[in-house]
């Protein structure tokens, strides 16, 4: 089960029984239980998920204005993913092939 506040946003996952009856957590004012599979967050900028995920009744959607996914991916920018020695070598040896042809030289 997932927890949400009174807006929706999420706050929690907590487990229940076969009754529905939730483990191990008690919900606070204002909080409910949906039964849902809990969001999934944006990890970074150019990936996938929510900044802030809200229960719309059936399905999360994003809470976050544009201006808080823009502030968010900004903070978080992709990774820079390094190039094996084997990608760099392939690299530099296709340089080395067009400089050989722009010379002129075998």
């Amino acid at each position: 089960m997932c927890i949400v506040d009174e807006a929706g946003r999420y706050v929690d996952c907590a487990l229940a029984d076969g009754s529905g009856e939730l483990q191990y957590r008690a919900l606070r004012d204002g909080e409910r239980a949906v039964e849902a599979l809990a969001p999934i967050f944006k990890g970074n900028a150019g990936t996938a998920g929510f900044v802030s995920p809200v229960w719309n009744g059936s399905a999360w959607a994003e809470g976050a204005a544009a201006e808080e996914i823009a502030a968010f991916d900004a903070a978080h920018p992709a990774p820079v993913l390094q190039k094996t020695d084997a990608e760099r070598i392939a690299h530099l040896e296709d340089e080395l092939m067009a400089a050989k042809i722009l010379l002129g030289v075998e």
